[in-house]
């Protein structure tokens, strides 16, 4: 018997609906679901939406360090460095703190007011900060865009209304296409545009304000973004809170019923009711999110880094290429792979496999150094020296690209299939709080494990293993969180 999905809320979005005969199946639990055609409208105009959070918050990488060079603090290159990770920290600090603020905001005005704010909040503080001219005003800057902005748990909230569990894998694979997007479309940005007196010679050699001002015109560049985002948004995005929604619709038919079906969603919730699995789901995203972004930090230390210094010696444009094909695996991976094997198989099952594949490449990763030297000894032809390491580090990075994009998505959605819609917007903006403090944190601690490691001259295991090691055990750690996630808040599944 095949049987009709159940909604969260309002799910007439724009979906595209086929016949019957033609409309995919689903199995969830053992039973067979009608697969709800994708609100596919909706879901582009948030992922357009929400692409400006990524970006503004990466587009300042390439250009931090000259930036906080020309406020001449110091000129110590550790303390420029020091200044430096204040200035990107400082964002997630203040997300951090505002983050639940925006949650609580949201379910009494409702996710598309606060989603067009945190674009207007982008669009002022980012034109700020590309007019920095002392660590007081870039500090200031970014902590105002991170204050304005909770985008992103609000977003993720509006995906789990307007989504059900049969076509939800597809939209959170969207909605990391739209994150993939920004994080590589942000430094690719900021590295091109900033000092455009020198780097565009052609366009602005004459330009007095970007001589004064070098890093304002790729700001300026992500504000116009976040401005025809506002425009879309304003436009065509459309409420999903369910509460709101059945009140419009209530003041628009003057049914009674409607009223008495709208009560439930007023009745008041708070964060104890959050239940044990929304929590493990959390706490599992958290530290993934925590040593994932520790090993962005390391790697390309790591890469870079000559061979006495415990590193590969690779050249940063070589390493350079290696990510770009990284991102562009990443997304194909999001876009085209994941749907297909969500579909097949329970996502519950894809991140226990994902974490399983993380073992083995924090393990290899430190012996790379060890396998390039024997390689160097054993191989006499240089391009087939190349080519043998270049294809090894190349499959391990692959295998944790692959394992990365199958883990946050499926966590996304697993947290999502976990809160009732009461506490949706608690348990998503919880989660958002939570990575946030870890994304303030975790590059900084990544930076400082490998000096000390390095500096310390210390024995193996507690040289440049260390920090793999460590994250070893945080991935171990992981591996038995999932282990007591319930298959109830898991979907997918072949007919």
């Amino acid at each position: 018997m095949v049987k009709m999905p159940e909604s969260r809320g309002n799910n007439s979005y724009g979906a595209t609906s086929t016949g019957e005969n033609d409309q995919e199946i689903t199995v969830i639990s053992g039973t067979k679901y009608k697969t709800t055609p994708l609100p596919s409208t909706q879901i582009m105009v948030l992922s357009i939406v929400v692409v400006s959070e990524p970006l503004s918050s990466s587009i300042l990488f390439p250009f931090i360090y000259f930036m906080v060079r020309d406020f001449h603090l110091s000129d110590d290159e550790k303390d420029i460095g020091s200044y430096a990770g204040w200035i990107a920290s400082v964002f997630f600090l203040a997300q951090f703190l505002f983050v639940t603020v925006w949650g609580r905001v949201s379910d009494r005005i409702g996710r598309r007011p606060v989603l067009l704010i945190g674009l207007v909040g982008n669009i002022v503080s980012c034109s700020l900060f590309g007019m920095s001219k002392t660590i007081g005003w870039a500090i200031g800057s970014r902590a105002l865009c991170g204050i304005m902005n909770g985008n992103t748990g609000v977003g993720r909230c509006m995906i789990g209304e307007m989504t059900d569990t049969t076509n939800r894998a597809k939209a959170f694979s969207l909605w990391g296409l739209s994150w993939g997007v920004g994080s590589i479309a942000g430094p690719a940005i900021g590295g091109y545009f900033y000092n455009p007196v020198k780097s565009l010679p052609y366009f602005f050699g004459d330009s007095h304000f970007f001589l004064e001002y070098p890093y304002a015109l790729p700001c300026f560049i992500a504000s116009i973004l976040s401005s025809i985002s506002f425009m879309i948004g304003y436009l065509f995005l459309k409420e999903t809170h369910p509460g709101i929604v059945k009140s419009r619709r209530t003041k628009e038919t003057d049914s009674i019923l409607s009223k008495e079906d709208g009560e439930d969603d007023n009745i008041q919730s708070s964060y104890r009711d959050i239940t044990l699995p929304s929590v493990l789901i959390i706490g599992c995203y958290s530290i993934f999110a925590f040593y994932s972004l520790l090993m962005e930090e390391v790697l390309p230390l790591y890469f870079t880094a000559p061979f006495y210094a415990g590193g590969l010696n690779i050249t940063p444009q070589k390493f350079a290429e290696v990510l770009t094909i990284m991102g562009a695996i990443q997304l194909l991976t999001l876009y085209y792979v994941y749907p297909k094997v969500a579909h097949h198989y329970p996502i519950l099952s894809l991140v226990r496999c994902a974490f399983m594949l993380f073992i083995p490449v924090f393990v290899l990763l430190p012996e790379l150094v060890q396998w390039n030297k024997w390689i160097q000894l054993n191989i006499e032809d240089d391009n087939v020296r190349y080519w043998v390491f270049k294809c090894s580090y190349f499959s391990i990075l692959f295998t944790r690209t692959i394992g990365t994009c199958f883990v946050y998505t499926s966590l996304g959605i697993m947290l999502v299939t976990s809160a009732s819609s009461k506490l949706l917007s608690k348990v998503s903006s919880l989660c958002q709080c939570c990575l946030s403090l870890v994304r303030a944190f975790a590059p900084t601690v990544g930076g400082s494990l490998w000096s000390y490691s390095l500096k310390a001259n210390l024995p193996y295991p507690f040289d440049y293993h260390l920090v793999f090691y460590i994250v070893f055990i945080l991935c171990l750690i992981n591996i038995i969180q999932i282990r007591y996630v319930p298959y109830s808040v898991s979907i997918g599944g072949s007919v």
